[in-house]
């Protein structure tokens, strides 16, 4: 789970994941971190599912009160309604004059969908979910090839 300043971890998570991350709290009090800290985004892992498996019964179990969308090949992330990518990306753009649809996205996993439907140009990296790559209207190199800054240099003419 995320609040705005911490990033609490059960230990379970924290083994799946395969390392801690850095400044994330154990959490041995689940109930106790829910009725105290504003919380936004739950993420989960099971040990032998992967994400396309976990993602209806997080989405029946959040039902009404998040969204839960694939975070990764074995990460399902459920946030708060209204508070998904288009949502961040329309106020932080708005804020600074700007509108989502004059914006290129870029994306790997099905939680950016909503991002390129609303975004005016969609990329997605070459090693992207499969879904993903068939909204994208442009490939780029992967993740690991630097696609998303070499596309960056290519914009920006740097």
């Amino acid at each position: 789970m995320l609040s705005a300043d911490t990033m609490y971890l059960d230990e379970a998570y924290a083994a799946l994941q395969g390392k801690r991350a850095t400044g994330a709290v154990a959490v041995f009090d689940l109930p106790n971190v829910l009725a105290t800290k504003r919380i936004a985004v739950v993420s989960l892992r099971h040990p032998a599912l992967m994400s396309e498996q976990l993602i209806d019964s997080a989405t029946r179990a959040f039902e009404g009160l998040g969204l839960a969308s694939f975070a990764g090949i074995s990460t399902v992330d459920v946030v708060p309604i209204g508070f998904d990518k288009v949502g961040a990306a329309e106020r932080v753009l708005g804020a600074a004059g700007c509108w989502l649809r004059e914006a290129v996205a870029f994306g790997d996993m099905p939680n950016d969908l909503g991002l390129f439907a609303a975004a005016g140009w969609a990329c997605a990296v070459a090693n992207a979910h499969p879904s993903v790559l068939a909204a994208a209207r442009e490939v780029v190199q992967s993740n690991d090839d630097d696609g998303v800054a070499r596309k960056v240099q290519q914009l920006f003419d740097l």
